[in-house]
């Protein structure tokens, strides 16, 4: 515990070479002051909120090499961090390393991974990509009532001009007793109408209107 504090202090002043003495230290003490997940933690998150990717990456591998299994906090860290960089390669390879570790996503990464395909530029895979997404969402039950999740994968699809599959995802909400929100309305009706249907817009508008 002494030593995450001393970890912590160090990178919050900035000063990682500080950081990295007091981890090769612990390294030394063996059982005495042994490292854990918080340690690296500590390290890879302030290196990601300092948007050093090298060192990121660098602490998450000396983390696995030394026996400690990374967490959720751990890769929900490195997700969002190469998400605000733009690289959704490294983003899937991390993705598929925490699926390998048989860590469960929460509703932090599916909104990381979700924001980065809405703002990806490889349209084709990414595509491919939310399908599978949304069909490991859909077998969870505790994701199945969240409409933010619901919100976000209809936007995703009308950001890939994929109006079938978004029209599916609205119908899927409300079989699941969800009801939609001005906000969900709004999306397709905004997607629809930026892309010229018109009709549609306007039968999305009197199914809003129905809801009250």
């Amino acid at each position: 515990v002494i030593y995450n504090c001393l970890l912590d202090v160090c990178v919050s002043s900035n000063n990682f070479q500080r950081a990295e003495e007091v981890l090769e230290e612990m390294k030394t003490m063996g059982t005495i002051f042994r490292l854990d997940d918080i340690s690296f933690n500590i390290l890879i998150k302030a290196s990601c909120r300092a948007k050093n990717l090298k060192k990121a990456v660098a602490f998450f591998e000396d983390m696995k090499s030394q026996g400690i299994s990374p967490t959720i906090i751990t890769y929900n860290s490195l997700l969002d961090t190469f998400v605000k960089a733009g690289n959704m390669e490294i983003v899937w390879k991390f993705y598929d390393a925490m699926i390998q570790d048989n860590i469960k996503a929460d509703p932090y990464t599916y909104s990381i991974l979700i924001n980065g395909i809405k703002s990806s530029t490889s349209k084709g895979d990414d595509l491919n990509k939310i399908n599978s997404l949304y069909k490991n969402l859909i077998s969870q039950p505790e994701f199945r009532t969240d409409q933010v999740i619901y919100n976000s994968i209809i936007d995703a699809f009308i950001g890939f001009q994929d109006f079938n599959r978004a029209l599916e995802v609205f119908n899927d909400m409300k079989k699941a007793g969800v009801k939609p929100s001005t906000i969900t309305f709004n999306i397709l009706i905004k997607g629809y109408g930026l892309s010229n249907q018109l009709e549609m817009a306007f039968a999305i508008f009197d199914e809003m209107e129905k809801y009250g």
